[in-house]
């Protein structure tokens, strides 16, 4: 029966090393523990809140400074980390992390654009989860929404399902529409639509789709209510000249 290099480097570590203060142990019950003398698993490296030192597991690649990384990376803080080589003299990296002390309470997958050096790889969030299960894409501070992106995203399809009303009570009999003069007014004195956000106030708030694409169908329905009316005044108008025109022609 052949036996691994790796086996053997394994054993050879378990049996000779220390880690930390506390020497390596095979207790009876077969745990084994590294840097503690009381195992409560099959593998225990280290023993709780004795320090806030790195307690990991290295796995070295093949190039440059590839590698995988398990384990404590300090004061709690956990890590599983894979670095991958982009070239011969350049790595980048991708690691999943709770990690109160470099980031923020919840879980976090994080990436490294390529670099010549493990210590020079520069980790940025990618997907963030916080502690109330808050999603957050590229940043860790979603503002409090459940889901939030920093930066574009595209979509082929998106639904935004309402939960107050529709529009369409602009096309009840009893709905007072304003005045083109009143409109003409509020323009003049505001810069905008009535009901619809100036530019300040997006800029200082964003846009909420939902409502906005209310308030727009509602402006679009009021605009066809102008241009109807519009139209009758038109249509009185010609008749009206019609019948002048009729009146001349026939001198009366």
């Amino acid at each position: 029966m052949k036996i691994s290099t790796a086996f053997l480097c394994m054993v050879s570590v378990l049996l000779s090393s220390e880690f930390a203060a506390g020497q390596n142990r095979f207790p009876e019950n077969g745990n084994v523990g590294i840097g503690t003398d009381n195992p409560t698993t099959a593998l225990q490296i280290g023993a709780p809140n004795n320090s806030n030192i790195s307690k990991e597991i290295l796995l070295p690649g093949t190039y440059n400074f590839e590698q995988m990384r398990l384990g404590q990376t300090g004061n709690g803080n956990m890590a599983m980390e894979f670095v991958n080589h982009e070239g011969p003299d350049y790595s980048y990296g991708v690691r999943f992390l709770v990690d109160t002390d470099h980031g923020a309470p919840g879980f976090q997958l994080q990436y490294a654009t390529a670099a010549s050096s493990y210590n020079l790889l520069d980790y940025k969030p990618g997907l963030y989860m916080n502690k109330i299960g808050n999603f957050s894409i590229g940043t860790i501070d979603g503002k409090g929404y459940k889901l939030a992106v920093a930066g574009n995203m595209i979509a082929e399809s998106m639904k935004v399902q309402l939960q107050g009303s529709w529009s369409d009570y602009v096309f009840k009999d009893d709905y007072r529409l304003m005045g083109l003069s009143e409109l003409e007014r509020f323009i003049k004195a505001n810069r905008h639509l009535p009901e619809i956000p100036s530019e300040v106030e997006v800029k200082d708030q964003g846009i909420d789709l939902g409502a906005m694409n209310v308030c727009l169908l509602k402006k679009i329905e009021e605009l066809t209510l102008y241009l109807i009316a519009k139209d009758k005044e038109i249509q009185e108008l010609r008749e009206g000249q019609k019948e002048l025109q009729e009146a001349i022609k026939n001198g009366r």
